[in-house]
């Protein structure tokens, strides 16, 4: 396994540095207004996204993710609910969209 200088690495860069290193899944995002404030209430999850907003108060978020970690950012998202759509890679896109199937699935169960 390579060595990995980590001498210049601190909390504020750490996702940076490793991603940009590594083999890893470009993400992209649509976040509506409301999308953005819980994306900045949650940034510290990963601090190196990037968001671009727009005039309208929506924005696009990118970030690169190892594919080991589709799981976990699939349920991150979820929690956005209509706040955010995943639009790339389609393996976080279709793993949000088994969510959230299975969560109106749990609507649709009749009363015993």
């Amino acid at each position: 396994m390579p060595t990995v200088d980590v001498s210049e690495v601190d909390l504020t860069n750490w996702g940076l540095h490793f991603y940009s290193k590594l083999e890893s899944v470009d993400v992209k995002v649509k976040l509506t207004a409301k999308g953005i404030e819980l994306f900045r209430n949650k940034g510290w999850i990963f601090p190196w996204g990037e968001l671009h907003s727009s005039n309208d108060g929506t924005g696009i978020l990118q970030m690169g993710i190892f594919p080991s970690e589709i799981r976990f950012f699939a349920e991150y998202f979820f929690s956005f609910g209509a706040e955010a759509v995943v639009l790339q890679p389609e393996e976080l896109r279709e793993a949000v969209r088994r969510k959230l199937v299975c969560a109106l699935e749990e609507y649709n169960v009749p009363n015993s």
